[in-house]
C-alpha cells in the first residue's frame, strides 16, 4: 500500500495527477486518466473493503482493454483475491502514472466522450450471478473434499 500512505517514490505525482484530473464524480475527460481513476477504484476498493463482493468489473474490464492489470479477472475480483496481486498492482499502477505523465508532457492526452467503466460494469444480477456460481463451485469442491475423507465410504465398495 505504498501508494496510498505516501512511501511509493511516484505516491507524489499519484497524487497530483488526481487533483488535477479527478473529478469528484463521474469520468475524467481523457482516456488516460480515466486509467488511473480506474486503477485508483480498484486498489483503493482492494485496501478498504478486500474486494468483498464490490462490482468493480467495470473498472478491470477498462483496464484489460489497455492492457493493464490483465492478471486479474473477474473471478479474483468475486472471490476477494487481492492479496495476491498486492505488488502486481502496485507495479501496474506505477506504468500507469508513467504513461499518464508522458502523454501529458507530449500534450496528446486523448479526449474521453462517455464513461467507460460504468458501460463496461457487469449489471448487478450479472455480478451477483457470478458471485453464486463461483460459491458454489467453491461448494462442490469442498462438499467433494468431506465426501471423499468421509471414513464410511468404501473406496472397494462393489454391489455385485
Amino acid at each position: 500500500m505504498p501508494f496510498y500512505d505516501g512511501t511509493h517514490e511516484k505516491s507524489k505525482d499519484l497524487e497530483r495527477l488526481l487533483k488535477q484530473y479527478m473529478p469528484s464524480v463521474g469520468p475524467t475527460d481523457y482516456e488516460e486518466t480515466e486509467l488511473l481513476r480506474a486503477a485508483n477504484r480498484l486498489m483503493y476498493d482492494w485496501y478498504n473493503n478486500g474486494w468483498n463482493g464490490n462490482n468493480k468489473t467495470g473498472e478491470l474490464a477498462f483496464l484489460h482493454e489497455y492492457g493493464c492489470f490483465t492478471r486479474i479477472s473477474f473471478e479474483d475480483l468475486a472471490l476477494g483475491l487481492g492479496e495476491k496481486f498486492e505488488d502486481y498492482m502496485d507495479n501496474e499502477l506505477e506504468d500507469i502514472i508513467d504513461h499518464v505523465i508522458k502523454v501529458e508532457e507530449d500534450g496528446e492526452l486523448t479526449p474521453l466522450d462517455s464513461d467507460p467503466i460504468s458501460e463496461l460494469s457487469l449489471s448487478s444480477l450479472e455480478w451477483d450471478d457470478l458471485q453464486k456460481n463461483l460459491e458454489d463451485e467453491e461448494a462442490s469442491v469442498e462438499d467433494y473434499k468431506d465426501f471423499m475423507d468421509d471414513e464410511d465410504f468404501d473406496y472397494n465398495d462393489d454391489d455385485e
